[in-house]
């Protein structure tokens, strides 16, 4: 189970819900939401006004096309599927690691 470290917990049955469909799924990937309100400080602005109109769609949205977007801030992987396709280690600048995760 990932989680980025700057990410919150949306629900007290966080594992739970992830630990009751992995049986089904060798991958499950949880999805992004932001604060409804806009941040006050103007220099977040544009990453928050980008991760609402982009990043921040439902479940029901996301299967529609689930491999459109694959993002590494919440998902959960079994191990085999793990020890197959790893992160790029390689990677040693910012960006697009969980892209090339995602499509590995």
């Amino acid at each position: 189970m990932f989680i980025d470290c700057d990410s919150q917990i949306s629900s007290i049955s966080y594992i739970k819900n992830y630990l009751s469909v992995i049986k089904d799924y060798q991958i499950v990937c949880g999805g992004r939401s932001y604060h409804k309100n806009r941040p006050a400080e103007n220099e977040l602005y544009l990453r928050w006004l980008y991760g609402v109109k982009r990043e921040s769609s439902n479940g029901e949205t996301r299967n529609l096309k689930p491999n459109n977007s694959f993002m590494t801030n919440n998902f959960i992987i079994s191990s085999e599927l793990f020890q197959k396709v790893r992160f790029d280690e390689s990677i040693n600048k910012y960006g697009h690691e969980d892209t090339l995760f995602g499509i590995d």
